[in-house]
């Protein structure tokens, strides 16, 4: 009996010890180990006589850390002896560099943060993705890389497109030069001859297509040239009137310098408005013939009647503020003159009537301010005509009304001292702090320290004011009768002369004499009179601008 229960002790003693595994007479049973981590594992294999080898493997199919498989052929529910060496495999998959393929950078991001990876962002040149868009891994990682070390840090390349070339179908050469330079692609311009299209628009690329890429170099574009341009051009603007902002009084005046009539109907005004680099509006000429020596006018059809009175064609759309392009052109696109540049947004020739100088004798494509002439917004005397001549005296001309007066005035006065070439005394009333500053120059300095020209300046001023007959100070309302150290400021009529213009125009002084000086002489403002005196003085360096 004793025998017996030892029997049953130790039978009982060995399945206590096996644990997980299952003892039969011939050995131990391989437990069922899915889902269960190492720890776990090792647990159900705790006292057997079987020796454990851990090691790791990617499957895709369990989770990092989770019970694989059994290594060789074996599998749970094996009998094996005791003292077997059992492999266990347990999944460890590394996180793998994603196919970023069509991604923008924040969607890379996204997407390798979603993997864990810890990455950094470059960016690289690559025409063949799309433009900023996913290029490649940087060092050496391709897609599907695994990651097998937690702090390495992948950079990502998205990649940016050159600049393709673009279609300039239809620009002229400041569209084209503006649409090239924005895009920072250096170009320089070759000419094709052919007549069937406008001058200066673009005919194609030389050795490259609408479209290619451009990485680098000078891309050569080429543009048409007419055969007729290179010749006095047959029709030209020679008057343009702006009547003011408070009026809808705008005419066009088109002349033809040459010995042969013109067919109109194969010209058109056009006007870029505003500053803008596309036409606004497109005015047709009549289908009329203009005789040698002869002026066409075209004025907005809601003008005054005076100004209407004086039209050949009247049209809604000739609308125009100063910062307007205005360009006659011929049949084939080619303007033949022009009123500023395309994409103007100077305002120039504003609420003044301009007429072209006299001896301007074709159009040009090149605007130039210097071949016109301004007048008051009032003065259409001359619509329709041309050559005009240009009034080359001032006038004087008495005003009843005293210095200093609101609406501007007029004291006859004697010279008491002259102080520089652009102050003096005089009486009755204009003398020490109430001394003459002449309004619209500022001559160099005679004293303490000469400046260059100072003492000339002086000189000219002494000898012209002692030498006068009658002297006479005049006001402008608009600047003021005083500055603001309590000089008054005038303009100096000496016999009939102005003393300021004529400082100016000799080369003594710079014009300051301000666009809000509304004095009219000779139907032009008193500050174009001044402009057209310093204008002299430095064509023909006098002075100052010597």
């Amino acid at each position: 009996m004793v025998k017996r229960i030892a029997i049953l002790f130790v039978a009982l003693f060995g399945l206590f010890i096996l644990g997980g595994c299952t003892q039969e007479s011939t050995g131990y049973t391989l437990p069922n180990l899915v889902g269960m981590t190492e720890t776990e594992a090792r647990s159900s294999f705790s006292g057997l006589p079987i020796t454990l080898i851990v090691k790791t493997e990617e499957n895709e199919s369990v989770e990092t850390g989770i019970f694989s498989r059994y290594g060789g052929d074996y599998a749970a529910g094996d009998e094996v002896a005791g003292g077997t060496m059992i492999t266990l495999y347990f999944a460890l998959n590394y996180p793998k560099l994603p196919d970023l393929t069509g991604m923008t950078s924040s969607e890379a991001q996204a997407a390798m943060t979603s993997a864990g990876i810890l990455f950094t962002v470059s960016i690289c040149t690559d025409n063949t993705v799309e433009d900023q868009t996913f290029s490649h891994y940087g060092n050496g990682f391709v897609i599907g890389d695994a990651i097998t070390v937690a702090s390495t840090v992948v950079t990502i390349y998205i990649g940016y497109n050159d600049p393709k070339l673009p279609d300039l179908t239809g620009l002229l050469k400041a569209q084209i030069e503006e649409v090239l330079e924005e895009q920072f692609i250096a170009y320089q311009f070759a000419y094709v001859t052919d007549d069937a299209y406008a001058e200066d628009s673009f005919a194609n690329y030389q050795g490259y297509e609408i479209g290619d890429f451009y990485s680098s170099g000078v891309v050569t574009v080429n543009l048409y040239q007419n055969t007729f341009t290179s010749n006095e051009t047959s029709l030209f603007i020679s008057q343009y009137v702006d009547g003011g902002n408070d009026t809808t009084n705008q005419a066009i005046d088109i002349y033809n310098p040459t010995d042969a009539a013109i067919a109109l109907a194969d010209y058109k005004l056009v006007i870029y408005a505003n500053g803008s680099d596309t036409i606004t509006y497109i005015i047709p000429l009549d289908n009329v013939s203009l005789a040698p020596g002869e002026t066409y006018t075209v004025v907005r059809a809601n003008a005054d009647a005076a100004l209407l009175a004086k039209a050949d064609l009247t049209n809604a759309n000739l609308i125009f503020d100063g910062n307007d392009c205005i360009q006659l052109v011929y049949k084939n696109g080619t303007y033949i003159d022009t009123i500023f540049s395309i994409g103007n947004m100077s305002f120039l020739m504003d609420d003044e009537v301009f007429i072209r100088n006299k001896d301007v004798v074709k159009g040009t494509r090149t605007f130039s301010l210097s071949q016109w002439d301004a007048y008051i917004p009032t003065y259409i005397d001359e619509v329709g005509q041309f050559p005009v001549d240009k009034p080359t005296t001032l006038t004087f001309e008495f005003i009843d009304r005293p210095f200093g007066d609101p609406l501007g005035g007029m004291t006859k006065v004697t010279l008491v001292y002259t102080y520089d070439g652009d102050t003096a005394g005089f009486t009755p009333g204009f003398t020490d702090e109430a001394r003459v500053r002449f309004l619209g120059v500022d001559t160099p300095e005679s004293y303490p320290i000469a400046e260059d020209w100072g003492l000339e300046a002086k000189a000219y001023t002494t000898s012209v004011l002692n030498a006068a007959v009658d002297i006479y100070i005049q006001s402008d309302p608009n600047s003021g009768a005083t500055d603001n150290y309590g000089r008054s400021l005038g303009l100096i009529w000496i016999d009939g002369t102005l003393l300021n213009y004529e400082l100016v125009r000799l080369g003594y002084s710079h014009n300051y004499l301000g666009t809000d000086c509304k004095l009219v002489f000779g139907n032009r403002y008193l500050y174009r009179w001044f402009q057209d005196a310093e204008a002299e003085a430095i064509a023909n360096g006098l002075g100052i601008h010597s």
